[in-house]
């Protein structure tokens, strides 16, 4: 009985933490080997006018295609800081690419002002769809 009351509130705080954590995104994994023939552009990028404490930044790269088949490749591009620290970052899926050509992929996302602020640089990174 004794070892039922001190185990059955250990559990129970377990219980409420994993519950009560916050899930963190995490970043797109990297790309497989087959589709070593999609390259990345540079990503430029811009802000635009500020509105309610919100700025739209928006971007686009180029990505190109070597290889002789058709790809489709998720992009998602992560916004720094001046120390590399992910600001925030914004996805577009199902990016179709020509074999031997290119395709311009481009979004604008809506963020907090002091975040879109924070830029200093951009990581692009693509994941192969099958």
């Amino acid at each position: 009985m004794r070892k039922t009351a001190i185990i059955l509130p250990i559990l129970l705080v377990v219980f409420l933490w994993t519950v009560t954590v916050p899930a963190q995104q995490q970043p797109m994994p990297g790309r497989s080997g087959k589709y070593d023939s999609i390259q990345l552009g540079e990503v430029t990028w811009e802000l635009g006018q500020p509105s309610g404490g919100k700025i739209p930044v928006t971007w686009k790269v180029e990505l190109s295609n070597t290889g002789a088949k058709d790809h489709t490749a998720d992009l998602q591009v992560r916004f720094l800081d001046a120390q590399g620290a992910e600001l925030f970052h914004d996805s577009v899926m199902r990016n179709k690419i020509p074999a031997n050509g290119t395709a311009t992929v481009s979004n604008t996302a809506t963020v907090d002002a002091a975040q879109a602020q924070g830029i200093k640089s951009t990581k692009a990174m693509i994941r192969g769809r099958n």
